[in-house]
Protein backbone atom coordinates (compact mmCIF):
# COMPACT_ATOMS: atom_id res chain seq x y z
CA UNK A 1 0.00 0.00 0.00
CA UNK A 2 2.45 2.43 0.73
CA UNK A 3 4.04 1.90 -3.19
CA UNK A 4 1.13 3.34 -4.76
CA UNK A 5 0.53 6.48 -1.55
CA UNK A 6 3.51 8.71 -3.00
CA UNK A 7 2.57 8.91 -6.79
CA UNK A 8 -0.79 10.05 -5.79
CA UNK A 9 0.54 12.58 -3.64
CA UNK A 10 2.76 13.66 -6.82
CA UNK A 11 -0.42 13.66 -8.70
CA UNK A 12 -2.00 15.60 -6.94
CA UNK A 13 0.50 18.32 -6.13
CA UNK A 14 1.26 18.48 -10.22
CA UNK A 15 -2.15 19.51 -10.48
CA UNK A 16 -2.24 22.52 -8.19
CA UNK A 17 0.90 24.07 -9.97
CA UNK A 18 -1.27 24.52 -13.35
CA UNK A 19 -1.92 28.45 -14.44
CA UNK A 20 -5.06 30.02 -14.52
CA UNK A 21 -6.66 31.01 -17.81
CA UNK A 22 -6.27 34.92 -19.19
CA UNK A 23 -9.37 36.66 -18.62
CA UNK A 24 -11.06 37.82 -22.01
CA UNK A 25 -10.18 41.59 -23.23
CA UNK A 26 -11.72 41.57 -26.71
CA UNK A 27 -11.47 45.39 -27.20
CA UNK A 28 -8.25 45.99 -25.08
CA UNK A 29 -9.41 48.82 -22.78
CA UNK A 30 -8.57 47.03 -20.30
CA UNK A 31 -11.11 45.79 -19.02
CA UNK A 32 -12.53 42.52 -18.98
CA UNK A 33 -15.88 40.52 -18.81
CA UNK A 34 -17.77 40.42 -16.85
CA UNK A 35 -16.83 44.04 -15.47
CA UNK A 36 -16.79 45.24 -18.57
CA UNK A 37 -20.19 45.57 -19.97
CA UNK A 38 -19.66 45.60 -23.26
CA UNK A 39 -16.22 44.45 -24.39
CA UNK A 40 -16.61 45.12 -27.94
CA UNK A 41 -16.65 48.82 -27.28
CA UNK A 42 -12.85 50.32 -25.87
CA UNK A 43 -14.70 53.44 -24.34
CA UNK A 44 -17.25 51.53 -22.52
CA UNK A 45 -15.37 50.05 -19.20
CA UNK A 46 -15.94 50.66 -15.91
CA UNK A 47 -14.40 53.82 -15.03
CA UNK A 48 -14.38 55.27 -18.42
CA UNK A 49 -15.85 59.04 -18.98
CA UNK A 50 -19.80 59.24 -19.96
CA UNK A 51 -19.60 60.74 -23.36
CA UNK A 52 -23.50 61.71 -25.35
CA UNK A 53 -23.26 58.90 -27.30
CA UNK A 54 -26.12 56.71 -26.13
CA UNK A 55 -23.64 54.19 -24.28
CA UNK A 56 -23.57 53.20 -20.86
CA UNK A 57 -19.57 54.52 -21.03
CA UNK A 58 -18.79 53.46 -17.13
CA UNK A 59 -20.70 50.86 -16.54
CA UNK A 60 -23.01 52.22 -13.81
CA UNK A 61 -26.15 50.88 -15.53
CA UNK A 62 -27.37 54.79 -16.94
CA UNK A 63 -26.85 55.92 -20.24
CA UNK A 64 -25.66 59.75 -21.19
CA UNK A 65 -25.52 60.46 -17.43
CA UNK A 66 -24.33 64.52 -17.06
CA UNK A 67 -25.84 65.60 -20.26
CA UNK A 68 -29.67 66.32 -19.01
CA UNK A 69 -28.83 68.45 -15.76
CA UNK A 70 -31.90 69.54 -15.90
CA UNK A 71 -33.83 66.47 -16.20
CA UNK A 72 -36.10 68.03 -18.62
CA UNK A 73 -35.68 65.11 -20.99
CA UNK A 74 -33.30 66.70 -23.41
CA UNK A 75 -29.49 66.42 -23.78
CA UNK A 76 -27.10 68.54 -24.97
CA UNK A 77 -25.62 66.46 -27.24
CA UNK A 78 -27.27 64.88 -30.40
CA UNK A 79 -28.85 66.45 -33.27
CA UNK A 80 -31.42 68.99 -31.54
CA UNK A 81 -29.42 69.31 -28.11
CA UNK A 82 -30.76 71.47 -25.19
CA UNK A 83 -29.53 74.97 -25.70
CA UNK A 84 -29.69 75.60 -21.32
CA UNK A 85 -29.11 72.41 -19.57
CA UNK A 86 -29.57 74.11 -16.11
CA UNK A 87 -33.57 75.32 -16.64
CA UNK A 88 -35.99 72.71 -17.34
CA UNK A 89 -38.39 75.53 -18.92
CA UNK A 90 -35.84 76.08 -22.13
CA UNK A 91 -35.26 72.87 -24.43
CA UNK A 92 -36.08 72.29 -28.08
CA UNK A 93 -39.84 72.44 -28.96
CA UNK A 94 -40.73 74.21 -25.37
CA UNK A 95 -43.08 77.41 -25.65
CA UNK A 96 -41.30 80.97 -25.95
CA UNK A 97 -41.80 82.57 -23.04
CA UNK A 98 -41.32 86.43 -22.76
CA UNK A 99 -38.30 86.09 -20.26
CA UNK A 100 -35.59 87.36 -22.60
CA UNK A 101 -33.98 83.71 -22.93
CA UNK A 102 -34.39 81.21 -26.09
CA UNK A 103 -36.73 79.09 -24.45
CA UNK A 104 -37.13 76.80 -27.44
CA UNK A 105 -33.70 76.57 -28.56
CA UNK A 106 -33.99 77.46 -31.63
CA UNK A 107 -31.37 80.70 -31.52
CA UNK A 108 -33.89 83.78 -31.44
CA UNK A 109 -34.99 84.88 -28.02
CA UNK A 110 -38.34 86.22 -27.18
CA UNK A 111 -39.49 85.09 -30.86
CA UNK A 112 -42.91 84.66 -32.28
CA UNK A 113 -44.46 88.07 -31.89
CA UNK A 114 -43.58 88.48 -28.22
CA UNK A 115 -42.51 91.94 -26.91
CA UNK A 116 -42.14 93.42 -23.30
CA UNK A 117 -42.25 96.77 -23.80
CA UNK A 118 -42.71 98.03 -20.01
CA UNK A 119 -40.40 95.51 -19.10
CA UNK A 120 -42.51 94.08 -16.37
CA UNK A 121 -41.50 90.47 -17.77
CA UNK A 122 -44.73 89.91 -19.52
CA UNK A 123 -45.14 90.74 -23.34
CA UNK A 124 -47.84 91.88 -25.33
CA UNK A 125 -50.54 89.14 -25.56
CA UNK A 126 -50.13 88.08 -21.47
CA UNK A 127 -50.39 91.38 -20.68
CA UNK A 128 -53.01 93.38 -20.40
CA UNK A 129 -51.26 96.59 -20.68
CA UNK A 130 -47.48 96.51 -21.81
CA UNK A 131 -47.10 100.15 -21.00
CA UNK A 132 -47.23 100.09 -17.74
CA UNK A 133 -44.83 97.84 -15.37
CA UNK A 134 -47.46 98.28 -12.83
CA UNK A 135 -50.10 95.92 -14.56
CA UNK A 136 -49.42 92.14 -16.05
CA UNK A 137 -50.34 88.64 -14.50
CA UNK A 138 -49.77 88.00 -10.95
CA UNK A 139 -49.98 91.80 -9.54
CA UNK A 140 -51.63 92.61 -6.47
CA UNK A 141 -55.18 94.08 -7.63
CA UNK A 142 -55.72 97.97 -6.58
CA UNK A 143 -58.92 99.56 -6.23
CA UNK A 144 -58.78 102.00 -8.52
CA UNK A 145 -60.89 101.10 -11.57
CA UNK A 146 -58.30 99.15 -13.39
CA UNK A 147 -57.94 95.44 -14.18
CA UNK A 148 -54.04 95.25 -12.85
CA UNK A 149 -53.89 91.31 -12.77
CA UNK A 150 -55.30 90.89 -16.08
CA UNK A 151 -57.71 88.50 -15.01
CA UNK A 152 -60.98 89.85 -17.16
CA UNK A 153 -61.82 91.39 -13.88
CA UNK A 154 -61.49 95.24 -12.47
CA UNK A 155 -61.07 95.70 -8.52
CA UNK A 156 -61.82 92.17 -8.05
CA UNK A 157 -61.36 90.70 -4.22
CA UNK A 158 -61.02 93.66 -2.25
CA UNK A 159 -63.17 94.78 0.39
CA UNK A 160 -61.72 97.66 1.98
CA UNK A 161 -64.73 97.43 5.04
CA UNK A 162 -64.72 93.85 5.76
CA UNK A 163 -67.91 93.61 5.73
CA UNK A 164 -68.25 90.53 3.32
CA UNK A 165 -69.27 92.88 0.43
CA UNK A 166 -66.81 94.04 -2.63
CA UNK A 167 -66.99 98.04 -3.14
CA UNK A 168 -64.01 97.95 -6.03
CA UNK A 169 -66.20 95.87 -9.02
CA UNK A 170 -68.74 94.60 -6.37
CA UNK A 171 -72.10 95.54 -5.03
CA UNK A 172 -70.79 97.56 -2.07
CA UNK A 173 -72.16 100.85 -2.79
CA UNK A 174 -70.30 102.47 0.07
CA UNK A 175 -67.19 100.34 0.73
CA UNK A 176 -65.77 102.42 3.46
CA UNK A 177 -68.35 102.01 5.85
CA UNK A 178 -69.28 98.12 7.11
CA UNK A 179 -72.94 99.19 7.87
CA UNK A 180 -74.09 99.99 4.72
CA UNK A 181 -74.11 96.94 1.62
CA UNK A 182 -76.83 94.63 0.38
CA UNK A 183 -79.23 93.11 2.56
CA UNK A 184 -78.66 95.14 5.36
CA UNK A 185 -81.90 96.91 6.96
CA UNK A 186 -82.81 100.37 5.98
CA UNK A 187 -82.30 103.26 8.14
CA UNK A 188 -84.68 106.31 8.47
CA UNK A 189 -81.40 108.85 7.74
CA UNK A 190 -81.26 109.97 3.92
CA UNK A 191 -78.81 107.35 3.21
CA UNK A 192 -79.15 104.04 1.08
CA UNK A 193 -77.91 101.58 3.51
CA UNK A 194 -78.87 98.36 1.13
CA UNK A 195 -77.34 99.41 -1.90
CA UNK A 196 -80.54 99.43 -4.03
CA UNK A 197 -80.35 102.92 -5.22
CA UNK A 198 -83.14 104.11 -2.68
CA UNK A 199 -83.27 105.94 0.20
CA UNK A 200 -85.58 105.22 2.94
CA UNK A 201 -87.69 103.33 1.08
CA UNK A 202 -88.89 101.30 3.73
CA UNK A 203 -90.07 104.43 5.13
CA UNK A 204 -92.07 105.71 2.31
CA UNK A 205 -95.50 104.34 2.72
CA UNK A 206 -96.95 105.80 -0.18
CA UNK A 207 -94.16 105.34 -2.23
CA UNK A 208 -93.97 109.14 -3.27
CA UNK A 209 -89.95 109.13 -3.18
CA UNK A 210 -90.29 111.25 0.85
CA UNK A 211 -90.23 109.78 3.50
CA UNK A 212 -91.12 110.78 7.37
CA UNK A 213 -87.26 111.42 8.11
CA UNK A 214 -86.95 113.31 4.76
CA UNK A 215 -85.27 116.85 4.80
CA UNK A 216 -87.61 118.16 4.91
CA UNK A 217 -89.86 115.36 6.05
CA UNK A 218 -93.06 113.86 4.52
CA UNK A 219 -96.08 115.40 6.32
CA UNK A 220 -98.41 112.94 5.47
CA UNK A 221 -96.86 109.54 3.93
CA UNK A 222 -100.33 107.63 3.46
CA UNK A 223 -101.31 110.53 0.58
CA UNK A 224 -98.56 110.32 -2.53
CA UNK A 225 -100.25 113.94 -3.41
CA UNK A 226 -98.59 115.19 -0.08
CA UNK A 227 -95.18 115.76 0.26
CA UNK A 228 -92.22 118.10 -0.04
CA UNK A 229 -92.90 120.28 -3.14
CA UNK A 230 -96.08 118.53 -4.28
CA UNK A 231 -98.18 121.29 -6.46
CA UNK A 232 -100.59 122.80 -3.37
CA UNK A 233 -104.25 121.95 -4.51
CA UNK A 234 -107.76 123.90 -3.61
CA UNK A 235 -108.29 121.06 -1.19
CA UNK A 236 -107.85 122.20 2.63
CA UNK A 237 -104.86 120.03 2.61
CA UNK A 238 -101.13 121.44 3.45
CA UNK A 239 -100.50 119.78 -0.32
CA UNK A 240 -96.05 121.05 -0.24
CA UNK A 241 -95.56 120.11 3.46
CA UNK A 242 -94.94 123.82 3.83
CA UNK A 243 -97.27 124.56 6.70
CA UNK A 244 -99.66 126.33 4.96
CA UNK A 245 -102.76 125.42 3.83
CA UNK A 246 -103.88 125.98 0.56
CA UNK A 247 -101.69 128.81 -0.18
CA UNK A 248 -101.05 129.77 -3.97
CA UNK A 249 -104.79 128.97 -4.54
CA UNK A 250 -106.97 130.97 -2.67
CA UNK A 251 -104.71 134.28 -3.80
CA UNK A 252 -106.07 136.37 -7.36
CA UNK A 253 -103.19 136.23 -9.16
CA UNK A 254 -104.21 136.87 -12.30
CA UNK A 255 -106.01 139.78 -10.97
CA UNK A 256 -109.27 138.54 -12.69
CA UNK A 257 -111.17 138.77 -9.61
CA UNK A 258 -110.65 134.83 -8.52
CA UNK A 259 -108.50 132.59 -7.73
CA UNK A 260 -107.91 129.04 -8.09
CA UNK A 261 -110.52 128.00 -5.03
CA UNK A 262 -112.94 130.34 -6.46
CA UNK A 263 -113.24 128.11 -9.82
CA UNK A 264 -110.44 129.87 -11.89
CA UNK A 265 -108.92 127.26 -14.01
CA UNK A 266 -106.47 129.17 -14.84
CA UNK A 267 -105.23 132.07 -12.85
CA UNK A 268 -102.08 132.55 -14.60
CA UNK A 269 -104.50 134.47 -17.52
CA UNK A 270 -107.02 137.19 -16.31
CA UNK A 271 -108.91 136.74 -19.35
CA UNK A 272 -109.84 132.90 -18.52
CA UNK A 273 -112.48 132.71 -15.49
CA UNK A 274 -115.93 131.42 -14.73
CA UNK A 275 -118.51 133.70 -16.98
CA UNK A 276 -115.70 134.85 -19.28
CA UNK A 277 -117.05 134.35 -22.97
CA UNK A 278 -115.72 131.62 -24.87
CA UNK A 279 -113.28 132.47 -27.81
CA UNK A 280 -112.29 129.78 -30.29
CA UNK A 281 -108.46 129.97 -28.96
CA UNK A 282 -107.88 126.16 -27.46
CA UNK A 283 -108.54 127.36 -24.19
CA UNK A 284 -111.59 127.30 -21.73
CA UNK A 285 -112.02 130.47 -21.36
CA UNK A 286 -115.35 130.01 -19.45
CA UNK A 287 -113.93 127.13 -16.98
CA UNK A 288 -116.81 124.90 -17.63
CA UNK A 289 -115.04 122.15 -18.80
CA UNK A 290 -115.56 122.46 -22.90
CA UNK A 291 -112.89 124.23 -25.24
CA UNK A 292 -114.38 126.34 -27.57
CA UNK A 293 -118.27 125.79 -27.55
CA UNK A 294 -120.50 127.68 -29.91
CA UNK A 295 -120.24 131.35 -29.39
CA UNK A 296 -122.62 132.99 -27.81
CA UNK A 297 -124.92 135.56 -29.73
CA UNK A 298 -126.47 135.74 -33.63
CA UNK A 299 -125.04 136.99 -36.94
CA UNK A 300 -126.82 139.62 -38.90
CA UNK A 301 -126.21 140.08 -42.20
CA UNK A 302 -126.77 143.53 -44.36
CA UNK A 303 -128.03 143.20 -47.83
CA UNK A 304 -125.30 143.07 -50.55
CA UNK A 305 -124.49 145.89 -52.67
CA UNK A 306 -125.28 144.29 -56.52
CA UNK A 307 -123.82 144.26 -59.60
CA UNK A 308 -123.43 147.36 -61.68
CA UNK A 309 -124.76 145.48 -64.08
CA UNK A 310 -127.63 144.10 -62.32
CA UNK A 311 -129.96 145.33 -59.72
CA UNK A 312 -131.22 144.31 -55.91
CA UNK A 313 -134.03 142.46 -57.07
CA UNK A 314 -131.91 140.11 -59.19
CA UNK A 315 -129.03 139.49 -56.62
CA UNK A 316 -131.16 136.74 -54.80
CA UNK A 317 -128.56 136.11 -52.43
CA UNK A 318 -128.76 133.27 -50.53
CA UNK A 319 -130.52 131.37 -53.09
CA UNK A 320 -128.32 128.59 -52.80
CA UNK A 321 -126.01 128.26 -49.82
CA UNK A 322 -123.05 126.04 -49.14
CA UNK A 323 -122.54 124.09 -46.33
CA UNK A 324 -120.28 125.41 -43.42
CA UNK A 325 -116.70 124.58 -43.92
CA UNK A 326 -113.31 126.35 -42.96
CA UNK A 327 -111.90 128.16 -45.88
CA UNK A 328 -109.10 129.62 -44.56
CA UNK A 329 -108.29 127.57 -41.81
CA UNK A 330 -108.60 129.81 -38.81
CA UNK A 331 -111.14 127.48 -37.12
CA UNK A 332 -114.43 129.73 -37.64
CA UNK A 333 -117.35 128.36 -40.01
CA UNK A 334 -117.48 130.07 -43.49
CA UNK A 335 -119.94 129.93 -46.45
CA UNK A 336 -120.47 130.37 -49.69
CA UNK A 337 -123.89 132.00 -51.30
CA UNK A 338 -124.47 130.98 -55.08
CA UNK A 339 -127.24 133.14 -57.28
CA UNK A 340 -127.42 131.52 -60.53
CA UNK A 341 -130.41 133.88 -61.50
CA UNK A 342 -128.53 137.39 -61.15
CA UNK A 343 -127.59 139.64 -64.69
CA UNK A 344 -129.84 137.62 -66.53
CA UNK A 345 -128.54 134.06 -65.89
CA UNK A 346 -125.00 135.17 -65.75
CA UNK A 347 -124.93 133.99 -62.18
CA UNK A 348 -122.45 135.17 -58.91
CA UNK A 349 -120.95 133.56 -55.93
CA UNK A 350 -120.35 135.23 -52.64
CA UNK A 351 -117.42 133.70 -50.17
CA UNK A 352 -118.03 134.70 -46.71
CA UNK A 353 -115.81 134.31 -43.86
CA UNK A 354 -116.86 133.66 -40.48
CA UNK A 355 -115.77 136.01 -37.29
CA UNK A 356 -115.52 135.59 -33.41
CA UNK A 357 -117.29 138.28 -31.96
CA UNK A 358 -118.90 138.72 -28.37
CA UNK A 359 -122.51 138.33 -27.25
CA UNK A 360 -123.14 141.71 -26.08
CA UNK A 361 -121.46 143.32 -29.34
CA UNK A 362 -122.97 141.11 -32.73
CA UNK A 363 -121.05 143.09 -36.06
CA UNK A 364 -123.58 144.80 -37.76
CA UNK A 365 -122.74 142.84 -41.13
CA UNK A 366 -120.08 140.97 -42.28
CA UNK A 367 -118.65 141.56 -44.85
CA UNK A 368 -117.80 139.34 -48.42
CA UNK A 369 -114.56 138.12 -48.99
CA UNK A 370 -114.83 136.93 -52.18
CA UNK A 371 -117.32 137.64 -55.75
CA UNK A 372 -117.44 135.92 -58.49
CA UNK A 373 -119.31 136.89 -61.29
CA UNK A 374 -120.42 134.53 -64.73
CA UNK A 375 -119.00 135.91 -67.51
CA UNK A 376 -122.31 135.10 -70.03
CA UNK A 377 -126.01 135.51 -69.87
CA UNK A 378 -127.41 131.83 -69.34
CA UNK A 379 -124.30 130.40 -67.49
CA UNK A 380 -126.64 130.39 -64.15
CA UNK A 381 -122.99 130.31 -62.36
CA UNK A 382 -123.82 129.53 -58.34
CA UNK A 383 -126.90 127.32 -58.83
CA UNK A 384 -124.75 125.43 -56.82
CA UNK A 385 -121.98 126.41 -54.00
CA UNK A 386 -120.50 124.14 -51.82
CA UNK A 387 -117.25 123.96 -49.94
CA UNK A 388 -114.86 121.30 -48.92
CA UNK A 389 -111.50 119.81 -49.17
CA UNK A 390 -110.99 118.58 -52.87
CA UNK A 391 -106.99 118.66 -52.99
CA UNK A 392 -106.33 116.83 -49.17
CA UNK A 393 -104.48 119.97 -48.04
CA UNK A 394 -106.69 120.27 -44.78
CA UNK A 395 -108.24 123.49 -45.91
CA UNK A 396 -112.32 123.62 -47.64
CA UNK A 397 -112.26 124.52 -51.14
CA UNK A 398 -114.85 126.76 -53.07
CA UNK A 399 -116.89 124.38 -55.14
CA UNK A 400 -118.77 126.59 -57.73
CA UNK A 401 -121.57 124.63 -59.88
CA UNK A 402 -124.32 125.34 -62.71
Amino acid sequence: MARFFVPLLLLLSGCSLINPPEPVDDDRDGSALPDDCDDTQAAVHPGAPELCDGLDNDCDLAVDEGWDEDADGFKTCGANPDCNDTDPTSYPGAEEACDGADNDCNGAVDDGGLVDLDGDGHCTGQDCDDSDPAIHPGVVEVCDGVDQDCNGAIDDGLDEDLDGHFGCGGPDCNDGDPAIHPGVPEVCDGVDQDCDAAIDEDFDADADGHSSCSVPPDCDDAAASTHPGAPEQCNSVDDDCDGVVDEDTTEDLDGDGLGACSGDCDDTDPTIFPGAHERPNGADDDCDGTVDEPYEGTMSVAAFAPSASGSAAQEHFGQSLSAAGDFNGDGLSDFASGSGSFDLGAGRVHLVLGQAFDAGAPPATVPIHATIDGDASGLYLGERVDLGDVNGDGLDDLIVGK
